[in-house]
């Protein structure tokens, strides 16, 4: 089987903790190059992967016409403008969630796909995650929602890592550089807005595929502080974000966040006329360990415990990215579906409460 040649654009801690360890364990796919514009981070990354390729500039590593695909682990303002440059370079894409910052950046990338006849995943790793497979699979036993919950606290994600972490250290982000919606007219609600991508997405795209719905956006509320500028202060909730889906109620929570303590805190729960489903998630970093599933059967008070098995979600999602570009089967996170998620985020700030 031929792998597929991909390149990696962004060598953060995200790309280093997780994607290219990852990319590193699936036979479908080889590293082909590295891009970043940290000339130190580049040097020392590449080395640590057996000297592939390094690319300073985006333009440079599109010229390659060794490189089939591209794995964007930039920024989320970056997401649009590196995607579309790609696309039109004749590549694929693999894009870290969101798929962008906006809609309408969104939207772009879908026209540019299709006009150039690339393809488009987004990185929603939990979609391959096992443990939350098994759990889809239990949703006919827990029957039509009444009530969702989805906790996502977080400790220090990066400590269950294997790998060696190299210094990220960069100039923040411009905000000019996002290309805001139109209803993040404030600081405070561009905070919110960015919030809402970082962690709130993940949510939503999850319940969704566990439940096939699109839901609809009742409340945000701001918890402590600056949502997103605040950090993350022990025992800390960021906010919340209320959604339906149909006639069932549903709390999403950020938080609350202990940076410092041992362990996770994600929690998802789904309620039914059947029972109740459980997923313990855990860390991006921890390889090889699938979401906890837990099935309370309402019929028998007997609870199940199914085990997913060894494996790891990244790896999972690499291998899903070539085995479907080789056989022209639909993404499992096709960008289409992850237009909804940036829809959601902008209907939240619509709708925004004080704490």
């Amino acid at each position: 089987m031929e792998r597929l040649p991909v390149a990696v654009v962004g060598c953060g801690r995200i790309a280093q903790a997780a994607h290219l360890p990852a990319l590193a364990r699936t036979p479908q796919v080889r590293l082909a190059a590295l891009c970043d514009p940290r000339e130190d981070l580049l040097r020392q990354v590449c080395a640590a992967y057996g000297g592939v390729r390094g690319y300073l500039r985006l333009e440079e590593l599109l010229a390659d016409p060794q490189i089939a695909a591209v794995h964007l682990c930039v920024p989320t303002p970056e997401h649009a403008p590196a995607a579309l440059a790609a696309l039109e370079a004749g590549k694929d894409v693999l894009i870290e969630k969101p798929l962008a910052s906006t809609v309408d950046a969104g939207r772009r990338i879908l026209e540019a796909a299709r006009r150039t006849r690339q393809r488009v995943m987004v990185g929603y790793h939990k979609r391959y995650d096992a443990g939350c497979e098994r759990a889809r699979a239990l949703m006919p036993e827990v029957g039509p929602p009444t009530y969702l919950f989805y906790r996502f606290g977080t400790t220090d994600w990066l400590a269950p890592s294997a790998a060696t972490l190299f210094s990220t250290a960069a100039a923040p982000q411009d905000p000019a550089s996002w290309g805001w919606p139109a209803a993040a007219s404030t600081p405070e609600l561009r905070e919110l807005h960015a919030l809402v991508l970082d962690m709130f997405t993940h949510m939503t795209n999850l319940l969704r595929w566990l439940t096939g719905e699109r839901p609809q956006v009742e409340w945000a509320r701001v918890g402590e502080g600056t949502p997103a500028g605040a950090g993350k202060s022990s025992g800390m909730t960021r906010a919340l974000l209320a959604l339906r889906f149909g006639t069932a109620p549903a709390l999403l929570v950020d938080g609350p966040h202990y940076p410092s303590a041992q362990g996770w805190n994600e929690r998802c729960e789904v309620w039914g006329p059947g029972g109740r489903l459980e997923l313990d998630l855990p860390p991006n970093a921890w390889m090889n360990a699938a979401a906890r599933v837990r099935f309370w059967d309402a019929s028998s008070g007997e609870t199940r415990e199914p085990d997913p098995g060894w494996s790891w979600a990244f790896q999972r999602q690499a291998a899903h990215f070539a085995e479907c570009l080789r056989s022209g089967a639909p993404f499992r996170t096709e960008a289409e579906d992850a237009l909804i998620d940036l829809e959601l985020a902008e209907e939240a700030l619509g709708v925004i409460r004080e704490a």
